[in-house]
């Protein structure tokens, strides 16, 4: 969830277009369509008791890869919430430049991801990972991996960067290696230099270009985004702990 900035040098495609008349099948509408990113630090969020609507994505846990070396911190900060509210658990991955994770990492990366997720009052698993270029095979294979000692019927979701999913040819979305996941959610926020010229397409085109991206998005209170037409789930992440004033300020919109 930190700050990456973007090389964007696709260009956009008039999907239109390339679509014709087709009618896309609608999608059901999503459980939880509303998730407040809870990330390392005292949150406080009972005072969403009564909202089925919203939903508390928390770093449970922070994997380090460094070569072979596995590194596992666990939350430190405590975490408040009712017991009615959903729950996604978030296992964010981290690979300090010049040391690039090896695949004799991988089997450990997926145990501690999964166990993150055994202790949990949850069936979600989301994993925030800003690989390199270099490091998306690993990805790949970590995403498969967690599919696979995953029991049967946990959702699994990533984060994605919006470099990613400004490529109609994503590798998110290459229909040859369709990824093991229920939801990709690009972020929209501390996109560093090319903030304006992403946000100036998302309100032009109303969404990325890459089909795995269509469907839900990050974005930051510090940083207001009109939700385009046909985001079905917004994920918010504020850079403050959690009041219950900023229910207020969350992004107003009509999921299909």
């Amino acid at each position: 969830m930190s700050s990456h900035p973007l090389k964007l040098a696709a260009l956009w495609l008039a999907c239109g277009a390339l679509l014709g008349a087709r009618t896309p099948t609608p999608k059901p509408p999503a459980a939880t369509p509303l998730w407040l990113w809870a990330w390392e630090r005292p949150e406080d969020l009972r005072f969403l008791a009564g909202r089925a609507d919203v939903g508390v994505a928390y770093l449970a846990r922070t994997i380090v890869v460094s070569g072979d070396a596995v590194t596992v911190r666990p939350r430190r900060s405590p975490l408040r919430v009712e017991p009615s509210t959903p729950l996604t658990v978030v296992v964010r991955v981290e690979v300090p430049r010049g040391h690039p994770p090896t695949a004799a990492s991988l089997d450990e990366v997926v145990r501690a991801s999964r166990d993150a997720l055994t202790s949990a009052p949850s069936t979600r698993l989301q994993v925030d990972f800003d690989a390199r270029a270099s490091e998306i095979p690993y990805y790949r294979d970590l995403l498969a991996g967690l599919r696979a000692a995953l029991p049967a019927g946990t959702w699994l979701g990533m984060t994605a960067l919006a470099a990613w999913c400004a490529d109609e040819r994503s590798w998110l979305s290459d229909p040859r290696r369709p990824l093991p996941v229920d939801e990709v959610v690009p972020m929209v926020f501390s996109m560093g230099a090319d903030s304006r010229r992403v946000r100036a397409w998302l309100a032009a085109r109303g969404g990325f270009p890459a089909e795995a991206c269509h469907d839900e998005l990050g974005v930051s209170l510090a940083e207001p985004l009109a939700v385009p037409a046909g985001v079905r789930v917004v994920h918010v992440f504020s850079p403050s702990p959690w009041t219950r004033a900023d229910l207020a300020t969350l992004p107003v919109w009509s999921p299909p």
